[in-house]
């Protein structure tokens, strides 16, 4: 390496140093602060429920078993009007790096040929069994389905969980300008969820 270049090396190191230095107080807490929640609350009848969704950052250091993040997809019936049951009925659903794309993708094209029924309605339908491949199968189970029905604007998104003989659902209705927001976190999620950023 010849000295021009380590002279720029040096220079770049510098300038970064620098500028880590004179960062204030607010700017790194605006770096370090976890993302803000993203909420739907639909519960305005006492029908539908809400819907929040979680960015958990990876977790890296030296350790060679580095975890992915994940988005947590987190679902509430509603038990009146603008209440809802996040404490008996809340249902977490773990999106990982495999599910995020089959959002994004069916939120921005419901009718691509993956998402077709056959009977108009175009849905994605996600499952996630606590105990595949063991003797607890089918015990606790959760399902994700977002739907786009032919005679409505909206999507709709149900989830429902089994967690032994204990079942709970819930359904919140998502406008089209709404899942574009959901739709564009979970793509700018996917660079923090890999540790890219």
């Amino acid at each position: 390496m010849d000295e021009q270049r380590i002279r720029q090396l040096v220079a770049e190191l510098f300038a970064e140093t620098e500028h880590s230095r004179n960062e204030t107080f607010e700017d790194k807490a605006r770096r370090e602060k976890p993302p803000i929640q993203f909420r739907l609350y639909k519960g305005i009848k006492g029908t539908l429920g809400a819907l929040r969704m979680n960015l958990k950052c990876p977790y890296t250091n030296s350790d060679p078993k580095k975890k992915e993040g994940i988005v947590f997809l987190e679902m509430a019936p509603a038990i009146g009007k603008n209440v809802y049951d996040w404490d008996n009925q809340k249902m977490i659903m773990a999106l990982s790096i495999v599910d995020i794309p089959k959002v994004i993708l069916f939120l921005r094209n419901p009718n691509h040929s993956d998402f077709k029924t056959g009977n108009g309605d175009n849905k994605l339908s996600l499952m996630h069994d606590k105990g595949a491949g063991t003797a607890t199968k089918g015990q606790h189970v959760k399902t994700l389905t977002i739907s786009k029905p032919e005679n409505m604007r909206n999507f709709m998104f149900n989830m429902y969980q089994k967690d032994n003989s204990v079942e709970t659902h819930a359904s919140v209705t998502v406008s089209t300008a709404e899942a574009l927001v959901v739709a564009t976190l979970l793509q700018s999620a996917i660079p923090t969820i890999l540790s890219w950023v």
